[in-house]
């Protein structure tokens, strides 16, 4: 029986939701144990949060059921049920294919005559991309509700391999706005302290960032150098991506091997940064779950 305080930094708990990332759509996928689900009793269709989001960003719809699609306009789709899981894929978003403007910093000539090499802004396209912001903060702000009740399960699930990770994400408009935090559980921690140097990048984690902010924006020569992932002493780590040192950090570095720790975003401004860090995240978690749940 869980207690209310229980967490994954103290104790090993029966999973009951996980994220991972296809690639080659690329999307996100979340999977929610129908035990959960089950013993999910509260109104999401009548929340105070999911009314204020709607409200601050205009969604058209919101949908909570879920035997069908969810999310604010339905972002998240049902994809049916696996192994007691119910799937919900989340493509990521596209920068609007065929935008006719031209790009204003090389006024349409995909050379940057300055720097005698292809524009940075357009990425030599000779056209800008436009960020479809829509469905960007859809997806961003149905997180920010979902996560919220997927914080702590009423009851365990039956689920044969343990919560590693919690994530949850904030939506605002303005500064910070895209932030995201969450958990690590021990297993997670121990699996990071057994990699053989400290500061050793984790190049499948970048990879997975660029893959996301590249299909929602304009992924130029310049920006590739603003992705890392490091391991660091204690089984911490830290990504970054494009923006004022936006990435994710440890909030602790207490030497406590018997419990897991907190991390938390720094300077994700939007919901194009959240959404990237996100895939990273979930990425370094599918290189622990595939080593420790053989």
């Amino acid at each position: 029986m869980i207690k209310v305080r229980d967490s994954i930094m103290y104790k090993n708990i029966p999973c009951w939701y996980e994220l991972s990332f296809e690639e080659k759509i690329p999307a996100i996928i979340l999977r929610v144990h129908k035990e959960f689900i089950e013993n999910l009793h509260i109104n999401l269709q009548n929340h105070y949060t999911m009314k204020t989001l709607m409200d601050k960003f205009k969604f058209s719809e919101f949908a909570s059921d879920f035997n069908g699609d969810i999310g604010f306009n339905k972002v998240f789709k049902h994809q049916g049920e696996k192994d007691n899981f119910i799937e919900f894929l989340i493509k990521i978003p596209s920068s609007k294919e065929g935008a006719k403007k031209t790009c204003h910093f090389c006024n349409g000539s995909g050379y940057d005559k300055y720097l005698k090499k292809k524009c940075a802004l357009c990425d030599g396209t000779s056209k800008e991309s436009i960020i479809d912001w829509d469905q960007v903060r859809a997806i961003s702000a149905s997180f920010t509700f979902f996560t919220t009740f997927l914080e702590f399960p009423e009851k365990e699930t039956s689920a044969s391999f343990s919560q590693l990770m919690t994530v949850r994400t904030v939506t605002t408009k303005g500064g910070q706005g895209g932030s995201l935090y969450g958990k690590i559980s021990i297993p997670f921690k121990q699996w990071l302290m057994s990699l053989s140097n400290d500061e050793i990048d984790i190049p499948e984690v970048n990879n997975a960032m660029q893959i996301a902010y590249k299909k929602m924006f304009t992924l130029t020569d310049y920006e590739k150098n603003k992705f890392y992932t490091f391991k660091r002493g204690k089984g911490r780590f830290t990504t970054s991506c494009p923006g004022d040192a936006c990435g994710l950090n440890p909030t602790d570095w207490s030497d406590d091997e018997g419990k897991g720790y907190r991390f938390s975003s720094n300077n994700a401004d939007n919901s194009l940064q959240q959404i990237t860090l996100l895939a990273g995240l979930i990425k370094l978690y599918e290189l622990v779950k595939k080593t420790i749940c053989k």
